[in-house]
């Protein structure tokens, strides 16, 4: 599972204009000693990849993880916005897979990467109301495929290349 999600969507609840004084402030707190974890984990996998760590020691470092982010989500506050409650709860139901990051060597700690080469599809599929029937929305995968992989390849010569296909 992506870091990235949880920590902006924590982030955008402590600055919701929408939440009372005082529930803003309980997200603030939280959201710092997530913040705090997040930079953790991510210092974590930075230097086990670096020392190319054994499964072992993997092991150790993310049981140690995942029991903070555990303490952090338990954490009982009266007056609690329910939204803050629904995230946590939703992160732990799935805690284990958040630390795949840690334990398996190479695997980023978020899939921001991967989203943002893919934002400008699902912006043009949105602002044009999607594809109206399976056969379109294969035929657009497909076309996609194709003029994708050429822009990867080579952004300078694309317009060229694509004219030869």
């Amino acid at each position: 599972m992506c870091w990235a999600h949880p920590h902006r969507k924590f982030r955008d609840l402590k600055n919701s204009s929408s939440l009372a004084r005082n529930k803003q402030k309980i997200c603030q707190l939280f959201y710092d000693k997530f913040a705090n974890l997040y930079t953790q984990v991510i210092a974590s996998h930075q230097l086990l990849n670096q020392t190319r760590a054994k499964k072992g020691e993997r092991e150790i470092v993310k049981n140690d993880l995942e029991n903070k982010l555990r303490e952090i989500l338990t954490i009982n506050v009266s007056n609690k916005p329910t939204k803050l409650e629904t995230l946590k709860k939703t992160m732990l139901k799935k805690i284990d897979r958040y630390f795949v990051c840690i334990t398996e060597p190479d695997v980023p700690t978020s899939n921001n990467k991967a989203e943002r080469s893919l934002r400008h599809l699902v912006i043009k599929r949105k602002k044009s109301f999607g594809s109206k029937t399976p056969k379109g929305a294969e035929a657009m995968s497909m076309l996609y495929s194709v003029v994708m992989s050429l822009w990867w390849r080579s952004k300078k010569n694309f317009f060229r290349d694509y004219n030869e296909v």
